[in-house]
């Protein structure tokens, strides 16, 4: 007795442990998320914790955040999680814990239903526990795709566990357990908006398009098969019902239907055919039946005298149904008169139960729901592979647009082989203007610093010049001296000011407008300009040579501004040019255009430095101790407004000559 007890206790603890196992494998779960997951927060997991809390405080379904707008999984893991932010507002790091107890939950629980649809037995629950343990499965799919995705997991699983079940369901349960398949993968589908709208709205509306289609092709088979099939089998009770009542005829003219041989024949005859048999005479009651010699529950029975008079009447009758007083099923049924000397001396009653029918037509609907599931299942990897696919660079395209955003000026979109051409041309684009953007950045940050030196030499003599007058550093004698000092250097500041003025007024209009542009001489606009300069050209004793032709030659520009360029090209001439040197002004005419030309002699400017001439707060080093007044924005404001015009200018520099030219619309 003790034996057996400790043998029953034994079986029992046996056949617990693979629930204990399961068991075992959440409990060390939810400790790994109270304790060592305290620190672990990857992106993912805070993002949804973020989109979670945001719901949370809209109360809605999905967020109207821009940054959120594109990460529609409010029907998968959100929900846990916002019912744990609601138990726990204060603590994210249990309403995380209680999202992923009741996320594993829900996961374990169909894992065994899908082991139990599978008749898996006990090694299935062994294979739900390891699957469970921490780094088991759903943390590998945790490691790799992010917590959300746990949840399509046991989506996943519930799918195929009702796919199997229904393999073995009848008709109504099997369309109960598709319907709730479809169900659940349309649920498991909600994720991504982009996604959605982009990718999968259409490829899943041509999947459901092949469905119906498949549907529509499936009952257009089914019904087919099944008049072919009922054709079939009326065909042959017809044949075998004829050939009864002509057997029957003849043993009741040799005698009567009682005889053996025909009872033995009759059996025969049904078990070839499958179909049963019954022989009834002129009264309806059963004499013969198929089953006899095996036990016969019809014998003694009575047919329905309405249908009995019915089949005499008519000479046979074929219908379905059920047939009242002998069987109790729906079946196929066939009825042909006994003739004796040409009166009906009984009849004869071939039938077939109608449900081997439905069962075959139950085999063929499971095939082709099957086929669908295949189909559909087929078509959701297709529209998945092809929409990661597709979305693949619309990620890295935001991932890079918000790098660049927060100050990464060198982030660029990776260009892969695989993208699509429209693809292709969107990173190029969006490159491009990284790269524009990057430049105008620098050249702003570069600009500031440049004003920020120039701007802190002047103010400095100023502001210390002041100091020392109002202070008395500076004597009486000498405070006049300082003041014409100080003076100059407000005005240097003054011109640095207008420039900027100037240079910002051009950048912003874009260019010149045509109402703000006047027919004139471009020769003698020139000629004007040079004629300003002529004491500082005489106190140089510079050489100046003009060529310009004898003709006037017209433009159609802003003549303020062209003045103000040829100004600045000569002031930069004439103040590069040693004593001595040579100064030239030229004006040609080619084509559509007037070339015009500035050239003095003086230091050549290194090939590196010629672009650079043209860049705001540019000078050479060896300007800058020779020149205090320069600021460096001359030549760019020369160049502003040569391309404001939608022209262009250039600079040479070769054996001691530097020319600049730049061109000009001719007009009539």
């Amino acid at each position: 007795m003790k034996q057996q007890t400790k043998g029953g206790a034994l079986h029992r603890l046996w056949q617990a442990l693979p629930w204990l196992w399961v068991a075992a494998a959440y409990l060390f779960d939810l400790w790994y998320q109270l304790v060592p997951g305290k620190w672990i927060v990857d992106s993912d997991l805070a993002s949804e914790m973020i989109l979670s809390d945001l719901l949370n405080k809209e109360g809605s379904i999905i967020s109207h955040n821009w940054f959120y707008s594109t990460e529609l999984k409010v029907v998968n893991l959100q929900w846990f999680y916002r019912l744990g932010l609601l138990l726990f507002p204060d603590d994210w790091h249990l309403a995380r814990a209680f999202g992923m107890a009741v996320t594993l939950a829900l996961y374990a629980a169909c894992m065994l239903f899908f082991v139990k649809c599978a008749r898996l037995g006990r090694p299935g629950l062994w294979m739900v526990g390891t699957l469970l343990w921490p780094f088991g499965q759903h943390y590998l799919v945790y490691a790799i795709y992010g917590g959300y995705y746990l949840v399509y997991t046991f989506f996943y699983m519930l799918v195929l566990a009702l796919v199997l079940r229904s393999l073995d369901a009848d008709k109504k349960h099997c369309a109960r357990q598709w319907l709730a398949a479809c169900v659940v993968t349309a649920i498991a589908g909600m994720n991504g908006v982009k996604q959605l709208m982009v990718f999968h709205a259409p490829l899943c509306i041509a999947a459901a398009i092949l469905l119906v289609a498949m549907t529509i092709l499936g009952a257009s088979f089914q019904i087919k098969v099944n008049q072919f099939l009922t054709d079939t089998t009326v065909s042959g009770l017809q044949q075998n019902a004829d050939t009864i009542a002509e057997l029957a005829a003849a043993y009741f003219n040799n005698g009567g239907m009682y005889n053996r041989s025909f009872q033995l024949n009759l059996t025969v005859a049904s078990q070839v055919s499958g179909a049963d048999a019954v022989v009834c005479d002129s009264e309806g009651n059963v004499v013969l039946c198929s089953d006899a010699p095996s036990g016969c529950e019809h014998q003694g029975l009575q047919l329905n005298q309405a249908y009995l008079q019915k089949v005499i009447r008519s000479g046979g009758d074929t219908a379905t149904g059920v047939i009242n007083g002998l069987y109790s099923d729906r079946r196929y049924m066939v009825s042909r008169p006994i003739l004796v000397d040409g009166n009906a001396g009984g009849i004869v009653l071939v039938s077939t139960p109608a449900n081997d029918i439905t069962q075959i037509m139950n085999k063929i609907s499971n095939i082709f729901l099957t086929a669908a599931l295949f189909v559909v299942l087929i078509s959701v990897l297709a529209v998945t592979a092809f929409a990661r696919r597709e979305s693949r660079p619309l990620k890295e395209l935001a991932k890079t647009a918000n790098a660049f955003g927060h100050g990464d000026l060198e982030a660029r979109v990776r260009l892969d082989d695989d993208y699509s051409e429209e693809m292709e041309e969107v990173a190029v684009a969006f490159n491009n203007m990284a790269a524009s953007l990057q430049k105008s950045e620098y050249r702003r940050q570069e600009f500031v610093a440049n004003v920020s030196h120039e701007l802190k030499t002047p103010m400095t003599t100023i502001s210390g010049y002041v100091d020392g007058i109002l202070d008395g550093t500076i004597p009486e004698d000498k405070r006049e001296h300082y003041l014409h000092i100080v003076s100059d250097e407000t005005k240097r500041l003054s011109r640095l000011v207008r420039s900027m003025l100037d240079i910002s007024q051009l950048q912003k209009e874009g260019g010149i407008p045509e109402e703000k542009k006047m027919h004139f001489d471009l020769e003698e606009c020139a000629g004007q300009v040079l004629i300003t300069f002529e004491k500082k050209i005489n106190d140089k004793h510079l050489n100046v040579n003009v060529d310009m032709p004898e003709h006037p030659v017209y433009t159609m520009a802003n003549p303020d501004y062209i003045t103000q360029v040829i100004y600045n090209l000569i002031d930069n001439a004439v103040k590069f040019c040693p004593d001595g040197g040579n100064l030239g002004l030229r004006i040609k005419e080619g084509g559509s255009k007037a070339y015009v030309s500035v050239s003095n002699d003086g230091e050549t400017i290194p090939p590196d430095e010629l672009p650079l001439v043209f860049d705001r707060f540019h000078k050479l080093d060896k300007s800058r101790s020779q020149n205090r007044d320069g600021w460096g924005l001359g030549l760019y404001i020369v160049k502003t407004i040569v391309c404001s015009h939608g022209e262009d200018i250039s600079v040479s520099s070769k054996d001691g000559k530097t020319e600049f030219t730049f061109t000009m619309p001719l007009v009539n």
